[in-house]
């Protein structure tokens, strides 16, 4: 079931949030949603729920215009960050909601919530309330509610914000595991990159209420379309070389630098760059570089047994050597 979506208008007190967004997500993929805070990615996912009107634009599921219609319309199921359970009911009763709703058979429910309670891997957990569980339980069971119904579409929006970092991790895993079971159609917003990277098979970027890119993810991420897509993707702009009488800026991502100390007596071996700061992340350290020639900040992130084989501290200066970047010409203010 793909969900298409065309030329979406959406504003509050006249202030533009979505602006003629056009995009389709694939049948049976997870698309990730990614952007900065306050680009409109949640807002675009509650008009595709139907819990906002769009003021322009078409939305289609299957082929079919929602645009108009209502929430329970649309064979949609919805995950949120703050999982939405009912506290006062227990697991298995929480799985049945959506399915009470709509009146199905007793058994038909039964069968339906051992189904649910299987996939998610929580059958010894049925008769426990929420509070009972962990926010990594609770989110399971939020899924487990949510595809009950045998929704033509999954929406989730920030579904591990609220957890810690080692759950978030091992329930992107789950995650996977999930949609290669279900197949589901499945948008996801997040404002993790990693996440986004990881689990969904297509990536729209949003900037400002608008699409900047949209692609499989290794190519949104290799091959960045504009400037500030790659900026917002991690990358750093510099000065390059101009091509053909042009400006040229090259953005490069701190892992993609690799630095050797500098020969005291050879300022051309390199870009030169003096070590302003460094900070031991775990297994990584973070740097901060100033280059030696146009002052321009550098932030690298290279490994720890580098970083202390390299033995360069503050105020030393070392060569970087750039082993991938994304160039643009024309005017980009650095």
């Amino acid at each position: 079931m793909s969900v298409d979506v065309v030329d979406l208008e959406k504003s509050y007190d006249t202030a533009p949030i979505v602006r003629r967004v056009s995009f389709s997500a694939p049948t049976a993929a997870i698309t990730a949603l990614i952007g900065p805070s306050g680009s409109g990615k949640t807002t675009l996912l509650r008009l595709i729920a139907g819990l906002e009107i769009a003021d322009k634009g078409r939305i289609l599921i299957a082929g079919r215009d929602v645009t108009t219609t209502t929430v329970q319309c649309r064979g949609i199921g919805l995950v949120f960050q703050g999982y939405a359970l009912f506290p006062h009911l227990s697991v298995e009763d929480n799985i049945a909601f959506g399915l009470r709703v709509r009146k199905q058979p007793r058994e038909q429910i039964e069968a339906r919530v051992t189904e649910m309670l299987r996939l998610v891997q929580l059958e010894h957990l049925r008769r426990r309330r929420p509070a009972d569980l962990s926010g990594g339980q609770r989110q399971r069971i939020a899924f487990a509610r949510a595809l009950a119904t045998e929704p033509a579409v999954l929406l989730l929006d920030e579904p591990f914000g609220a957890l810690d970092a080692r759950v978030r991790a091992e329930l992107r895993e789950w995650l996977t595991h999930l949609h290669e079971e279900t197949r589901t159609t499945t948008l996801l917003v997040t404002h993790d990159q990693d996440e986004a990277l990881e689990v969904s098979q297509h990536v729209v970027v949003l900037l400002d209420g608008e699409v900047a890119q949209m692609g499989a993810p290794q190519e949104v991420y290799d091959e960045p379309a504009t400037p500030a897509t790659a900026s917002f993707l991690g990358a750093s702009p510099l000065k390059a070389p101009s091509v053909g009488g042009r400006d040229a800026v090259a953005f490069v991502r701190p892992a993609d630098v690799r630095l050797t100390r500098a020969p005291l007596d050879d300022v051309s071996a390199g870009r030169f760059g003096t070590v302003e700061r460094s900070k031991i992340v775990g297994a990584r350290v973070k740097l901060v570089l100033r280059l030696v020639q146009g002052g321009e900040r550098v932030d690298v992130d290279v490994g720890r047994d580098e970083f202390e084989a390299l033995g360069a501290r503050a105020g030393d200066v070392v060569v970087l050597d750039v082993r991938n970047a994304r160039v643009f010409l024309g005017d980009y203010a650095i």
